[in-house]
């Protein structure tokens, strides 16, 4: 059983290393969109708050 234990972690490590790299990228790109979806959620915001502010004030205005 401890024999067994040992392969498998051996056999785990050296598989971890070769996709590393890949791992890497993956988590590389999906921090890239994530920033850039944030931008564009916090710009649309922005921009739906503006609509209801100038909405708010031309029903003032009237």
């Amino acid at each position: 059983m401890a024999l067994e234990t040992l392969r498998h972690e051996f056999f785990d490590l050296i598989v971890s290393n070769a996709i590393r790299p890949y791992m890497n990228l993956v988590n590389a790109l999906l921090s890239v969109i994530g920033e850039s979806a944030y931008e564009n959620k916090e710009e649309t915001v922005e921009s739906l708050l503006l609509l209801c502010q100038s909405t708010a004030n031309e029903h003032l205005a009237s």
